[in-house]
């Protein structure tokens, strides 16, 4: 992190992706997380913490090594994953112990609520600068996210959509579309998850040329 903070020298805002303790988990236990949260809760919640704890102290880590902030991703949170007891009593506690952590360090910290009919209400409280959803699949919209949030919104563009695969016409023709929408206010510009690695540079030139007009 810090060679490249060091190599940019200012020209842009670096933030750094942070996968949640759930998602951490099951990157490690080959997807059981949510099957042996089921069976054993509060042993699998110890564990949980116990990753929360390591991944808190990274993303200060990387802080202090020069970055803008973290880009938190939070999963777990669909209706048809766990119910909202299990959610807010196993799994809600370990993102705020990282995220409380992050407050009053970095510039810009990102929510990343990830997956598609998520209750997005669970995540009011995350503590962060923007947040960001899959605006354009089975969520709320742009607009009745930021009534829930009440801060910066971060979206507008389906992640395998036209800014992917269209014309720089059809780019500059969605990217209106949103701000005729929503605004300018309180929003930035931005897709429903991770673009693919193979996108065409130009294809995001021409989002965010589209945006100055």
């Amino acid at each position: 992190m810090k060679r490249i903070v060091d190599q940019l020298r200012g020209e842009c805002l670096v933030i750094t992706t942070l996968f949640g303790p759930f998602s951490s988990g099951n990157n490690t236990s080959d997807g059981m997380v949510a099957e042996h949260l089921k069976a054993d809760p509060e042993a699998v919640s110890q564990g949980l913490a116990a990753i929360a704890e390591s991944l808190a102290g990274f993303a200060v880590a990387c802080i202090e090594a020069g970055a803008s902030g973290i880009y938190y991703s939070a999963q777990g949170g669909e209706e048809t994953r766990f119910t909202e007891e299990q959610f807010t009593r196993y799994l809600k506690p370990h993102d705020l112990a990282i995220l409380n952590v992050l407050q009053g360090k970095g510039e810009f910290n990102l929510l990343h609520i990830c997956g598609d009919a998520m209750r997005l209400s669970l995540y009011a409280d995350y503590p962060s600068h923007a947040v960001n959803w899959a605006a354009t699949k089975h969520n709320l919209n742009l607009k009745q996210g930021y009534s829930l949030f009440r801060r910066t919104v971060v979206g507008g563009l389906n992640d395998r959509g036209i800014v992917v695969n269209g014309t720089p016409e059809q780019i500059r023709a969605a990217v209106q579309e949103v701000i005729e929408d929503f605004g300018t206010r309180s929003f930035m510009l931005g897709a429903d998850c991770t673009l693919p690695t193979d996108i065409a540079i130009d294809n995001i030139r021409a989002a965010v040329q589209s945006t100055e007009r």
